[in-house]
This record gives structure tokens, sequence and C-alpha cells, in this order.
């Protein structure tokens, strides 16, 4: 009879175990989407990603970095840019951004003639410390739920915002 009640306990324990992780999951699986969504709202044209150096730990001096790094980005270009991601230290330390932007003229960064040789020329002069990899975002969705999915990491991660016209994060086009 004790035998009996003792397997009847560990079958609630592992019970109860099971719940709170599937409680668990359901809650990050909802930050998940919640941050895909966050990804999904602007119109994305290109996906930037870069690896980091490992002794670099300071989140602002980061952020700092791609704001020279998006600066620099507009001046090239002659065009307002945008940027919208995460820093992650799920499996080592990187970033992966959506971005977007337009030029005076109306032209999206897919349609600036200019926009895949700039981004090249930042990575071949090494101006960031570390790998850079850019692409043209062509189905946003997927890539928005691969950086939800993969990437996010409630205890390591850093939500990235910022644009060189402040138009640009409210959804003006022509910025």
């Amino acid at each position: 009879m004790l035998i009996g009640s003792t397997s009847n306990l560990s079958a609630l324990k592992k019970e109860r175990l099971n719940r709170m992780d599937f409680e668990e999951r359901k809650r990050v699986l909802r930050n998940q989407i919640a941050f895909a969504e966050w990804l999904l709202e602007p119109p994305g044209e290109y996906h930037v990603s870069f690896s980091m150096l490992h002794e670099i730990h300071d989140v602002s001096k980061v952020e700092r970095m791609l704001q020279r790094w998006a600066l620099r980005q507009s001046s090239l270009l002659k065009s307002n840019i945008a940027y919208r991601g995460i820093l992650t230290g799920k499996h080592r330390p990187h970033i992966h951004l959506i971005v977007w932007g337009r030029n005076r003229s109306g032209l999206t960064l897919k349609e600036n003639h200019r926009c895949p040789k700039w981004f090249w020329e930042y990575e071949q002069r090494g101006w960031w410390p570390g790998t850079m990899f850019h692409a043209p975002i062509y189905n946003q969705e997927g890539l928005a739920v691969y950086i939800a999915v993969n990437n996010f990491n409630e205890m390591t991660f850093e939500p990235l915002q910022y644009a060189t016209s402040k138009s640009l994060l409210k959804g003006d086009l022509h910025a």
C-alpha cells in the first residue's frame, strides 16, 4: 500500500511538472509571437545580420555602433533608413535587423541600386568588428518567425530600433 501511494505521489509530481512546463512553453510562445508581430510592423526590405566579438558586452556600446552604421549607410545611400531587430546571446552574440528606408525621390532601399554595394563595402572595410551578412527580404513573415523562434531567448536578448528619420518609424513611407 505504501508503494502504491508513493508511485501516485511521483505521478502527481510529474503531472504538475508537465503542467508547469506546458504553461512556461505557452508563455514563451506568446512572447515569441508578439516579438514576430513587432518585427512585421515595418516594411522590411533587407535582412542584415552582424556577428559580434565576444569582448563586446555593453548593450549601449553595441547600440551606438549600430547607429553609426545606420548613419553611415544613410549618408552613402542618400536615403533615410531605419531598422528593427534583436541583439541576442543565444548560441553566440549576434544581431538580426530588418532594415527599410526611402530617399527623397521615394525610392526604397531595394530600388536603390547603391544599396547592396554600400552594405558590402561597410563589411569589406572592416568598419564592423565581426562579420556581416545582408540580403533582400523576400518573405518577411518567414524571417520574423525565424528570428523570433530561433533567436529569441527572454534571458539573453535586447530589442533594437533606430531610424535616421523618425517618420520612418511612424509609417511614413516617403520620409
